[in-house]
């Protein structure tokens, strides 16, 4: 997470692949979302959550 940040990947970008992971991946890939969403809202203090709720609006 924090060299896509770093590299200058938005929120959006990095939340993609997450998601074609789980939807592609079956229930095995649900704890390791969850662990990269963790820490994405670390590197991003809690943002990531609120600007990908805001994106579905």
């Amino acid at each position: 997470m924090e060299g896509c940040l770093n590299a200058g990947a938005t929120i959006d970008e990095i939340m993609e692949p997450l998601k074609i992971g789980v939807i592609s991946g079956s229930s095995i890939t649900y704890p390791n979302a969850r662990i990269a969403m963790h820490t994405l809202e670390e590197f991003t203090a809690g943002s990531a959550l609120s600007q990908e709720e805001k994106s579905k609006e």
